[in-house]
């Protein structure tokens, strides 16, 4: 009796074993061990290849691609049904598919990182391209349609600072070397000519319209500083810029234009003669005439230019006109006095030969009667 019940528990271990390599063979260096069972299979050959594969998987650097193996598997297991038709291959079923489920969680994550990836790459584009927020002008609606653009961009702001990230192309050198080149280059001397330029606004609409530049330009500075909290250029950036716009904020509009105007007036001078010319004088008086200001009689006309200039096509050198540019002093019907700086063009004719004069371009500005000289 006891030596039965010996025989049984040893039929009972060896199937146990049997079981057992069915379900995963053991393994001898870079080959696979096989089941008597699996030996005298007619699928030998695919038996084998199916736990290479796995075996390969076991020992691949997790978060490295398995598909060429699990693809090999799924052949080699659809080889033994076809080869062994009785081959038990539920335990081989069991084991591809958990790497079936291993692959398709790579394929997700690589689906997730090539989103979070353009996600990242389109927002630091949106945020920092410099083109989201636009200077439209000084109109009232146009800073309207800013301040509206403003407010959508810090919303997009909000959003991107709260989604996940590559911090790959977070921390790509050149991104951040594009910010600081587009908005914090030179920052210095950038705010001292916002500052040197406040001084000629003499009109209240101008004025806002720039002061709405430099909100723009604080705007992408305080995004790039909560984009990247760490970077010290950014950080440093903004608060010298916004120390300057705070400044700005409290100066009152109206004040500040009619003291400049007052300035200005003052200090304008007008442009010193290089030479003097009746005949070139005269054509000048006459360009003057035909720009249509009534009431306003010239008083002085100073040539700023010795001679004409001669201007030829910058691709292929052939002359195209010759300007010359004067300072004609006029006294307007109140009385007061103003400067206008007349750019005269002659479009070439040929030869040595040149058209009438016209008016190319002019600007102006007040200045004291007592400061035309």
């Amino acid at each position: 009796m006891k030596k039965i019940f010996k025989i049984s528990v040893l039929v009972t271990l060896m199937m146990g074993c049997a079981l057992f390599s069915i379900a995963q063979p053991p393994k001898k260096g870079d080959d696979i061990v096989l089941s008597p069972a699996d030996e005298s299979s007619p699928a030998k050959a695919h038996i084998k290849i199916f736990w290479k594969n796995i075996k390969k998987m076991e020992e691949i650097p997790k978060g490295n691609s398995i598909v060429s193996y699990v693809k090999a598997s799924q052949t080699a297991l659809n080889n033994i049904k076809m080869k062994d038709k009785n081959y038990n291959t539920e335990p081989l079923e069991a084991e591809l598919k958990k790497w079936q489920g291993q692959y398709e969680g790579q394929q997700t994550a690589k689906v997730e990182g090539r989103e979070k990836t353009s996600n990242t790459m389109d927002g630091l584009s949106k945020l920092f391209s410099g083109n989201t927020i636009q200077y439209r002008g000084d109109k009232p609606e146009d800073i309207e349609k800013s301040n509206k653009e403003i407010v959508e961009y810090k919303n997009y702001l909000a959003q991107f600072l709260a989604m996940e990230k590559d911090s790959k192309v977070m921390d790509d050198p050149s991104k951040i070397k594009s910010i600081t080149s587009r908005h914090f280059v030179d920052l210095d001397n950038k705010i001292k000519e916002y500052e040197e330029s406040l001084k000629f606004f003499t009109q209240v609409n101008s004025l806002k319209g720039f002061i709405q530049e430099m909100t723009i330009h604080e705007t992408y500075m305080d995004a790039a500083r909560q984009v990247y909290p760490n970077n010290a250029t950014f950080a440093d950036g903004y608060k010298k810029m916004k120390e300057f716009t705070s400044k700005i904020s409290k100066i009152n509009l109206e004040t500040f234009t009619k003291e400049n105007k007052t300035r200005l007036l003052k200090e304008a001078r007008m442009p010193v003669a290089v030479t003097s010319d009746p005949t070139i004088e005269q054509e000048f008086k006459i360009a003057f005439g035909k720009l249509g200001f009534a009431g306003e009689k010239i008083i002085k006309v100073n040539l700023t230019q010795h001679d004409w200039q001669v201007n030829r096509n910058e691709w292929t050198s052939v002359i195209e006109n010759r300007t010359r540019t004067a300072a004609l002093a006029v006294k307007k019907a109140d009385g007061s006095c103003k400067i206008y700086i007349i750019r005269l063009g002659q479009e070439y004719l040929g030869g040595s030969s040149y058209g009438a004069s016209e008016t190319f371009r002019f600007s102006d500005y007040p200045i004291l009667c007592d400061n035309v000289k």
